[in-house]
């Protein structure tokens, strides 16, 4: 699980790659990502804690950009995927929030 320190005032984009140990490329047809949700735990709720700012996916990465968040706080910021062949995933980065 990937950590990161990330500046309070701040904000961080992260991409997940699925293409990566996980989706089926060589199956006809490819196997693609047809959904991708982000969470953020704990949820601190605005303005205090980490938010989504805004997220993106295409047939093989997850995109998320975060920003906000109280110093010294950890958070994990989960994403979990449905595949065109009905897999399922959740992968999670964690980061700290400070002044950098």
């Amino acid at each position: 699980m990937p950590f990161v320190a990330k500046d309070e005032g701040g904000a961080i984009t992260y991409t997940f790659d699925y293409a990566v140990n996980f989706l089926d490329e060589d199956a006809s047809p490819s196997e693609t990502l047809v959904t991708s949700v982000w969470r953020i735990e704990p949820d601190e709720g605005s303005p205090v804690g980490a938010q989504v700012d805004a997220s993106s996916f295409d047939g093989t990465t997850a995109t998320v950009r975060v920003s906000g968040g109280t110093p010294g706080h950890v958070y994990r910021v989960i994403n979990r995927i449905k595949t065109s062949f009905n897999n399922t995933d959740e992968r999670t980065v964690t980061f700290i929030a400070g002044q950098l």
